[in-house]
């Protein structure tokens, strides 16, 4: 890819965000409203009350990659170490489990004080009234935010007007391709920024050679949270896959996932997110369809695929209904319960965690706040210099493409499975694309939650 490293973060909905030095150590949280109380006096030693036990942060964190685990024992450890009175219960929790997890302590009088979100998650705690808002507990950390992020029409922690999440980073969406498997069925990846479906098609044909175990993409059944083929909806117009406003465009989507299944291995029937990335790394899939924090994924296991050599960034292709090529982008990050009853400490908590000090090092994907450059993100690093060209083409192909919001969908778990099974059907010939519709149609419209918002 061409290198052109834009002294903007980001250009979303063209909101250009200037970029300037990074801050000094995580501030304090800002102070509250302190109660009214009696003078203290000094009680006889034989009466005085046994020492305050420090009050417990329940933190439950689906970080489950080896650099995202070092950055959470690195700061929790750093927030307990300076917080005697306050102490972080960190417990890691996987993706897939953590809407179940937080339900079931709640419901067992329990509650986490903080998890970890992603944009469908969100939405569904907050239209569940799990949510507490932080606009009171966080003034300064929302101020420092980008203004992409804090843009409501844009933005996936905004609702109601209220602020319910705090990103620690903003992640963009797109293809990663193997320079060496391209090369070799003679295509440059350079040349593929403004790349459609039929390109696509004819490059993972000319890539897929079975009776080498090389294919050009997967789909992997076995986790309906990364079921392959819902980035065709986004990219032929429509908002996702619960998006059925234009029967034709999704139609058309279902149809193009068919097309491709015979470029993608039998094993990804069984396979989930782990598999994906070993996937990737073997050669065995030529593409991954992932976003800005699969270097951090994958860099420690294979530093030389994840180089500027072996890898490029790209966007996705457009189908029929785009004329433009498009990066959708999110969030991740923290949020507070209502149910908490620590609710101060929690939000101590999430202001050491989401300074900018503590921000800046997080090993995947772009920094969420301002004032954090490229070479601020380059330095703290502990890949210094072979993250660099990650994050240049990312900045870059986010200026060149249209930043597109994606807000996420609810109830996310109901709604994949959902249309994991429907994939399957399509994958075994069962059914038609226009009945693939029609069933999801009738599954999902009667469950999706807030649709559009």
């Amino acid at each position: 890819m061409h290198k052109r490293v834009s002294i903007l973060l980001l250009l979303v909905m063209v909101i250009p965000v200037l970029l300037s030095a990074c801050g000094g150590a995580a501030p304090t949280v800002a102070p509250q409203p302190a109660a009214t109380s009696a003078p203290e006096t000094t009680a006889p030693e034989a009466t005085k009350a046994p020492p305050a036990q420090p009050v417990k942060v329940i933190y439950l964190s689906a970080g489950t990659a080896e650099v995202e685990q070092d950055w959470n024992e690195k700061w929790v450890k750093a927030f307990n170490d300076s917080h005697p009175n306050i102490q972080i219960q960190y417990e890691l929790v996987a993706w897939a489990d953590l809407l179940t997890k937080v339900s079931a302590m709640i419901a067992g009088g329990n509650p986490p004080d903080i998890a970890w979100y992603a944009p469908s998650m969100i939405k569904e705690w907050y239209y569940g009234g799990l949510l507490e808002p932080l606009d009171d507990w966080l003034p300064q950390d929302i101020e420092e935010l980008l203004p992409a992020i804090r843009d409501p029409s844009a933005s996936d922690i905004i609702y109601d007007g209220k602020y319910y999440g705090m990103p620690f980073c903003l992640a963009g969406l797109g293809v990663i391709a193997r320079k060496d498997i391209f090369a070799e069925a003679g295509y440059d990846t350079d040349d593929l920024m403004n790349w459609d479906w039929a390109k696509y098609k004819e490059i993972m044909a000319a890539v897929t050679k079975p009776d080498k175990n090389q294919y050009g993409l997967q789909f992997a059944f076995g986790e309906p949270r990364i079921s392959g083929g819902k980035y065709w909806f986004l990219t032929n117009g429509l908002r996702d896959v619960t998006d059925f406003s234009n029967k034709e465009a999704y139609v058309e989507a279902l149809q193009y996932s068919m097309d491709l299944f015979p470029y993608s291995p039998e094993a990804q029937l069984q396979w989930v997110h782990a598999d994906t990335l070993t996937c990737y790394m073997n050669g065995v899939c030529s593409v991954a369809f992932q976003g800005s924090y699969f270097q951090g994924d994958i860099i420690r296991q294979a530093p030389e695929v994840m180089s500027n050599e072996g890898s490029a960034v790209l966007p996705y292709p457009i189908g029929p209904r785009m004329d433009d090529c498009m990066v959708p982008w999110y969030t991740v990050g923290w949020v507070m319960f209502q149910a908490s009853r620590n609710k101060p400490e929690a939000a101590e908590v999430l202001h050491f965690l989401a300074s900018r000090e503590a921000v800046n090092e997080w090993p995947m994907n772009m920094a969420p706040k301002t004032e954090i450059t490229l070479e601020d993100r380059v330095r703290a690093s502990e890949f210094g210099e072979e993250v660099r060209w990650w994050l240049e083409d990312w900045y870059e192909m986010m200026e060149i493409c249209k930043p597109a919001a994606r807000p996420g969908y609810a109830p996310s778990n109901e709604i994949n499975q959902i249309y994991t099974e429907v994939l399957l059907e399509l994958y075994y010939g069962s059914i038609t694309a226009e009945e693939a519709y029609e069933q999801l149609k009738a599954g999902i419209e009667p469950i999706v939650i807030a649709p559009g918002q």
